[in-house]
């Protein structure tokens, strides 16, 4: 979900998103290489943002590991925002961020890239 408002945010941000034909009448006006980088984009800033809502696993980790005495989720949050606020839930983020960001504009580059080929018409 992140993926497609990020792509649809970086393409009418664009300016191709909207544009039908070019100058020549042809496709949408945007080249493959466009294309690539606006998928780029947008896969980098959904897996930043994945990253960011996806820190709260921290708490998970407490659960698993470190507060063994608490009992639920809900103590186990009060807990690590009372020993180190809201930052506590969201350390490593920088680290994690850039991972998610890469490892998610490889993917889905790739995954674009690899469907723009299968789509092509082939002549039989």
């Amino acid at each position: 979900m992140t993926y497609s408002v990020a792509h649809r945010l970086v393409w009418s941000s664009y300016g191709c998103y909207f544009r039908k034909r070019d100058d020549n009448g042809n496709g949408n006006g945007c080249n493959t290489k466009t294309v690539m980088v606006v998928q780029g984009l947008s896969a980098a800033m959904a897996g930043g943002i994945s990253a960011f809502i996806t820190m709260l696993d921290t708490i998970k980790t407490r659960l698993q590991f470190l507060d063994r005495n608490d009992n639920g989720v809900g103590q186990t949050l009060r807990n690590l925002v009372r020993k180190g606020g809201w930052r506590a839930c969201y350390r490593g983020l920088g680290p994690r961020w850039a991972s998610m960001s890469m490892s998610t504009t490889i993917m889905i580059t790739t995954y674009e890239f690899l469907k723009r080929l299968s789509t092509k018409n082939q002549d039989y």
